[in-house]
């Protein structure tokens, strides 16, 4: 991939690493509820901001994000040819896991997952080194695999699939345990004999370092309360998983430019997944609030940094900063700040301040230049 990955991103020297001072587990140990301290969140249809429409299926208790059905009885309904959806409706089943098994690799006795062609990994390049020959010759003419005793089985209680290059699942199960961040194993194989919900509806923080975790919770318990901007869980569990990917064990170590720049590096703005922009918003959210708990906000907080954090201010429309760095002189700095207060006290909007910032620190440049 020839964009940066979000660690290397995240990694290479942000403009501003404000370092998490003593105080802040405290604060976050103290504001993250109960139910928001788990290591995997929940939420049903009925919650406002992470919740979604109901199944239109009766008794099935997850969100209809897709046409008024769950992805699951969605997929269902496809793999059945697309019936009279109405029908559909009324008469499948509620319950999505059937613990349904996956296929195995073509080869007689091989209980490796399948990659591609029918076959697992190794057969798959063994067939192609052997000059890609028909495929069903090429198979007749195999020997039988080893007995399935000689491998471990699958994590997964109900799958009997072969363990894959060394994970613990097999080449299925596995692929989806490292996208999740690879939690912690006994909890993501217990997570697949719970039906009520649904992988894509949960939100699984297990991959984060523990203080990042509790900042990450801290954000997602403000955004529900915020009650405002609904998100899918699929669409948190993006951010969540670009932070694991991340060399970041606080929000914190990086400013906002530096995270943007990450998750740029990480999903380009025309291959961005279609959260893409969802997650991103919610990653500067995240960032925004845990800043807010540590140092607070108001004016005590921004009248002495070199750049007002607006949205520090209660101003949420045009730009987010005012820049004051530029300013040599600590006298010509002080009018500006106290010349842009009383304006933005006076109502003029943000995006004059800035260029009246800017202004000055070109009248600063010029004032500091040899004559």
């Amino acid at each position: 991939m020839s964009a940066p990955s979000a660690q290397a991103a995240a990694g290479s020297g942000p403009r501003e690493r404000p370092a998490r001072v003593h105080g802040l587990l405290e604060k976050l140990l103290a504001a993250v509820r109960p139910e928001f301290r788990q290591d995997v969140l929940a939420f049903g249809p009925e919650d406002p901001v992470f919740g979604g429409p109901s199944c239109k299926v009766a008794g099935c208790g997850r969100s209809g994000r897709v046409g008024g059905l769950c992805f699951g009885h969605d997929r269902r309904w496809r793999l059945q040819g697309k019936p009279d959806r109405g029908e559909f409706i009324a008469t499948t089943a509620s319950r999505l896991k059937g613990h349904q098994k996956l296929e195995s690799c073509q080869v007689p006795g091989c209980l490796y997952g399948r990659k591609e062609r029918g076959l697992c990994t190794m057969h798959f390049r063994a067939w192609r080194q052997a000059g890609r020959p028909e495929l069903g010759i090429w198979l007749a003419g195999l020997p039988a695999e080893a007995p399935a005793g000689e491998a471990p089985a699958c994590r997964i209680s109900y799958c009997h699939l072969w363990v894959h290059e060394g994970v613990p699942f097999c080449l299925s199960h596995g692929n989806r345990w490292k996208e999740k961040g690879r939690p912690d194993i006994e909890e993501y194989a217990r997570s697949y004999e719970d039906d009520s919900v649904p992988g894509h509806e949960r939100i699984d923080l297990s991959g984060l370092n523990a203080h990042l975790r509790l900042e990450a919770q801290y954000a997602l318990q403000g955004r529900h309360d915020d009650g405002a901007i609904k998100i899918a869980p699929g669409a948190v569990q993006t951010v969540i998983t670009f932070l694991a990917a991340s060399t970041a064990t606080s929000l914190l170590d990086h400013d906002e430019d530096a995270w943007r720049q990450a998750w740029f590096g990480r999903f380009p703005a025309r291959k961005s997944p279609g959260h893409g922009d969802s997650g991103r918003a919610l990653l500067i959210y995240a960032r925004r609030k845990v800043e807010e708990l540590h140092i607070g906000r108001g004016w005590d907080v921004e009248y002495p940094r070199d750049a007002w954090r607006l949205r520090n201010l209660g101003i949420s429309e045009g730009p987010a900063t005012v820049p004051f760095a530029g300013i040599t002189q600590p006298w010509l700095k002080e009018l500006a700040k106290r010349w842009t207060r009383w304006r933005l006290s006076s109502g003029t909007g943000a995006g004059t301040l800035t260029k009246g910032a800017i202004a000055i620190t070109r009248f600063s440049t010029f004032l500091a230049s040899p004559r």
